[in-house]
This record gives structure tokens, C-alpha cells and sequence, in this order.
């Protein structure tokens, strides 16, 4: 299985989504966490699921700021 590859804002994103759903409740960054990673097995295990938004990048989040992630570069 290839691993996924995340930009370094885009951990950063999630550590912070982490912290902020912390700060809303105890324990919700845990429930984030846990989400977020049956989330990323699903991809990993079967990423053609997903329809590639830009270049190869297969999932982006198109509701609060569509394309905002598109300038940034593929490590």
C-alpha cells in the first residue's frame, strides 16, 4: 500500500483542526483524530475512489475556501 503523502500545511491544518475541536470539548480532537484516520486508510486503500481535483492530488476541502491548497507544491 502506498503511504500518504501530506503537504506540511496540511498536517499542520489538522493538528490545529485537533487543537480547536479540543478547545470546543475535551476529547473531540481525539473523535477528529480518529475520523480523520478511517478517512486516510479509505483513501489509502482504494485512492481511485476519489476524483483527482488537481494533478494528482485527490482530495481537497471545497466547502470554506475552494482551491485555497491549489498553489501549494507537492513535496
Amino acid at each position: 500500500m502506498k503511504p500518504i503523502d501530506f503537504h506540511p500545511d496540511a498536517a499542520q491544518e489538522a493538528n490545529d483542526a485537533v487543537d480547536y475541536y479540543d478547545g470546543l470539548r475535551p476529547g473531540l480532537g481525539d473523535d477528529f483524530r480518529a475520523d480523520l484516520d478511517a478517512a486516510l486508510s479509505r483513501i489509502q486503500q482504494n485512492p481511485q475512489l476519489y476524483a483527482a481535483e488537481s494533478g494528482s492530488i485527490r482530495v481537497g476541502h471545497q466547502s470554506r475556501r475552494p482551491g485555497y491548497w491549489a498553489r501549494r507544491k507537492p513535496n
